[in-house]
């Protein structure tokens, strides 16, 4: 670089070396790169407490196996309805938003279905507090549909999931309709064979 006397400002000269660009061209990449993820870092968690869900997963287990996709059936306050596929492994994690009421209607071809009502209802101080929940672990078990067998019971809930203010966390209930429906299946599975 020449320095000439014109308000003496450096002149470009095309005969430097380029080695002495490029360390200042990493510089200024890697300090780009740095920008962006500490934006991201930021900006990704304060998104995700916006919206605060309460989580569960699980896998459904068929009696006959895995041969097909399953289904969760989700009803939102009596209203909204959405469907969750689930692969051939069984494997599901389903979010739902807090302070609503939800059931869940499992399904598997060739299987009775099962519901699980799930009411995300918690109260305030406990929200305001906390409410970051760990995922609630569930396995659904769908038996094999027989002959003979009354299928009222598919459409009643075997299964409550609530908060529990004793263990200050969610909590299942299970319905006597699994024993009911256990109950019933003996004598089918002996008429069928």
């Amino acid at each position: 670089m020449t320095l000439k006397k014109k308000n003496d400002m450096p002149e470009f000269n095309a005969s430097l070396p380029i080695c002495i660009l490029k360390p200042m061209d990493k510089v200024w990449r890697i300090s780009i790169l740095f920008f962006l993820m500490f934006l991201f870092l930021f900006e990704l968690p304060s998104q995700a407490q916006n919206k605060k869900y309460f989580v569960i997963t699980g896998r459904v287990v068929p009696e006959a196996g895995t041969k097909e996709n399953s289904v969760i059936d989700v009803l939102k306050n009596c209203k909204e309805s959405s469907t969750i596929d689930i692969s051939k492994n069984g494997l599901f994690r389903v979010e739902l938003e807090f302070f609503n009421e939800y059931s869940l209607t499992f399904k598997y071809p060739g299987h009775f279905n099962k519901i699980i009502l799930v009411s995300t209802q918690i109260p305030q101080d406990v929200w305001e507090r906390s409410s970051d929940f760990p995922p609630f672990p569930m396995v659904v078990q769908l038996l094999k549909e027989f002959e003979g067998i009354d299928k009222s019971f598919t459409k009643k809930p075997s299964g409550r999931i609530f908060y529990g203010k004793g263990a200050d966390n969610f909590e299942i209930e299970n319905n006597t309709i699994d024993i009911q429906f256990l109950e019933q299946i003996g004598p089918a599975k002996t008429q069928v064979n």
